[in-house]
């Protein structure tokens, strides 16, 4: 959810649930274990007040960067077998597949 707030910039709890393919009340959930933690900050669109913007505070950034620093060293250990042709192959097969399983759903 910090990715996808990085990457998108603020978003409505809606748009993150149809980007992320979530159910709403799981990423209600997961919001406001974030907030509780000063990761992401929430405020009521000024255009629907039934609605909620949030956006990933400071904090919530240095965090997204660790945890991305973590998942890249993580990858690299994963696929040291594999020279950086056979990786970007592997990349492609397994996006295939997401994709392929993303328009059965």
């Amino acid at each position: 959810m910090l990715a996808c707030l990085h990457e998108y910039g603020v978003s409505s709890q809606r748009d993150l649930s149809m980007r992320l393919g979530l159910d709403p009340s799981d990423v209600v959930a997961v919001l406001d274990e974030l907030e509780s933690h000063g990761y992401v900050s929430r405020a009521r669109c000024a255009e629907d007040r039934r609605r909620y913007n949030v956006a990933i505070t400071p904090t919530g950034t240095r965090v997204r960067k660790t945890a991305a620093r973590a998942l890249e060293a993580a990858q690299d250990g994963f696929l040291a077998a594999l020279d950086p042709a056979e990786r970007e192959q592997l990349t492609t097969l397994l996006r295939r597949m997401h994709n392929q399983q993303s328009a059965c759903s």
